[in-house]
């Protein structure tokens, strides 16, 4: 499971063979849609990219604000319940 994030050190996990997510925010202006859209060669091509329309870095955490150009246009608590709602999916999938 990614969030708001792509492979550490560009290291190509293309090859794995389990399920992977990788969940972005669309106002992230620290991990941007384009950086993580951006690294898809380095996972496997079955990855399912989940956008939160309206979510941001900040959000994916509870740490504050991060960057001034980092504004959500949801509250914390919609991109946590939908972030833990891709997170159920999946693990719905692994049954």
């Amino acid at each position: 499971i990614m969030m708001a994030a792509w492979p550490a050190g560009n290291d190509d996990l293309s090859a794995w063979e389990g399920n992977v997510i990788s969940i972005y925010g669309s106002e992230d202006a620290l991990a941007t849609p384009e950086e993580i859209l951006g690294a898809t060669e380095l996972l496997p091509e079955s990855t399912e990219y989940i956008e939160l329309v309206g979510g941001n870095h900040a959000q994916f955490g509870s740490y504050g604000e991060q960057d001034e150009a980092d504004v959500a246009t949801i509250t914390k608590e919609e991109q946590h319940e939908l972030i833990q709602q891709a997170v159920i999916d999946l693990l719905e999938e692994l049954e």
